[in-house]
């Protein structure tokens, strides 16, 4: 038997847990399939791409959103962490990191730990890496394209191409192939789980990734799995428009609009911060609400003050427990099944000015899908390998150790 020289770890941004079976194609190839599961707040790219790349809890690396990246990058440097690039290397790899978002990219691997490192700055793509050459080559061929062109549901059929031609370059090195797609994220925002459109891009990813891994099938390694997952919600708590966060609107659908249901703002005194972050609602500041908000805030979510106030669930506990950390927040509201609390630039201009003046939003103003809770549709996401070693009861702290394993027998 021919040995494996080389390792796909593909990370498809929002693969819920169910969806292989919109993946047949993937799935002959890699046949070994189960369930993971995330055990950490909150289920978003930054935090769980973080996780992935380090092996550490949130309570342990910070990252909760882009305005931790900076005192994590800090920390990498320093040596308290290493990416997964970084063991790529320590392993005999040649490491390579092709990416749709910039801000990911600094997580999985620096550009002194990758031999190419691709990724798309705003909409512009961008190369780095120690191998002046292959940069050189990928850099002439994306200087045909129109940047005007890509869009957030269209850059995973730039960023395949750069992964086949990679992909087919000759090494006297083990090639450590990461990858990071973002389409379906946006997609499932957009319209949904499991709506038309997301089965359709899954049909894509089958067809284009399994006709690239096919013919290297023999001597490579394949490792697939999501960030998180996704869930349809129909509640929407949105940050005012205004310059302070510590108010926002209620919208609610009904069918193919959303209805206003009123502003409300803050009352509890000494409010530093409040981040609206999807599945979370992060307050900064106060150890404990008022009456008021927690009676507003509980139609919501969850509110947990401290860690001795979380209830009797054991498994909220424990992933509470993961979590905690200062960049979390002083207070957390946990959005329900069906809620998001929504930042006020996730919005369009003219969805802002709607929201602004209290008027009814149009089907697609405002997102369908969204993550961040633990929600079994949030947290539970699909991992798929050609690897047959025995991976029952995955979490996804644990897949660095299952990249490590199979590095170590490569």
């Amino acid at each position: 038997m021919q040995k494996k020289k080389n390792l796909f770890l593909i990370i498809v941004d929002q693969l819920r847990y169910d969806y292989k079976e919109f993946l047949p194609l993937l799935s002959k190839l890699a046949p070994v399939s189960l369930t993971c599961e995330i055990n950490s707040i909150p289920t978003s790219s930054e935090t769980q791409h973080a996780v992935i790349s380090t092996g550490k809890l949130p309570k342990e690396h910070g990252v909760f959103g882009k305005v931790n990246l900076e005192e994590f990058i800090m920390k990498m440097e320093a040596g308290e962490y290493t990416t997964i690039a970084k063991l790529g290397v320590s392993y005999g790899f040649e490491t390579n990191v092709i990416i749709g978002k910039s801000h990911l990219a600094r997580i999985l691997g620096s550009p002194l730990e990758c031999a190419i490192r691709v990724y798309l700055d705003t909409k512009f793509p961008r190369i780095n890496g120690y191998d002046i050459k292959r940069s050189k080559n990928i850099r002439t061929s994306f200087e045909k394209i129109d940047a005007n062109k890509i869009t957030p549901d269209n850059v995973d059929s730039l960023l395949i191409p750069v992964l086949a031609y990679l992909s087919k370059q000759e090494s006297a090195y083990k090639q450590f192939y990461i990858v990071s797609l973002p389409s379906l994220d946006y997609i499932g925002h957009h319209h949904g789980p499991k709506s038309v459109s997301v089965i359709q891009h899954l049909n894509y990813l089958d067809k284009s990734l399994s006709s690239l891994l096919l013919p290297k099938i023999n001597n490579s390694t394949i490792v697939i799995v999501g960030d998180h997952g996704c869930r349809t919600i129909s509640n929407y708590v949105i940050e005012f428009i205004e310059n302070t966060n510590i108010g926002f609107s209620v919208y609610t659908r009904h069918r193919d609009q959303y209805d206003y249901g009123g502003k409300y703002r803050l009352k509890t005194e000494g409010i530093l911060q409040v981040i609206y972050d999807g599945g979370l609602l992060r307050i900064f500041g106060p150890k404990r609400l008022s009456d008021e908000d927690i009676t507003m805030l509980g139609q919501f979510g969850d509110i947990i003050e401290n860690a001795t106030e979380i209830g009797s669930n054991s498994l909220v506990r424990e992933i509470y427990h993961n979590s905690q950390h200062a960049n979390l927040g002083d207070c957390v509201v946990v959005a329900k099944d069906n809620t998001t609390f929504c930042k006020a630039n996730w919005l369009d201009t003219n969805t802002r000015y709607l929201v602004e003046d209290c008027e009814r939003l149009n089907l697609y103003d405002l997102p369908i899908g969204e993550h961040g809770t633990y929600h079994p549709d949030d947290r539970k996401i699909l991992f798929m390998t050609n690897h047959t070693n025995n991976l029952n009861n995955l979490s996804n702290v644990d897949l660095r150790k299952v990249i490590e394993e199979i590095m170590g027998k490569l």
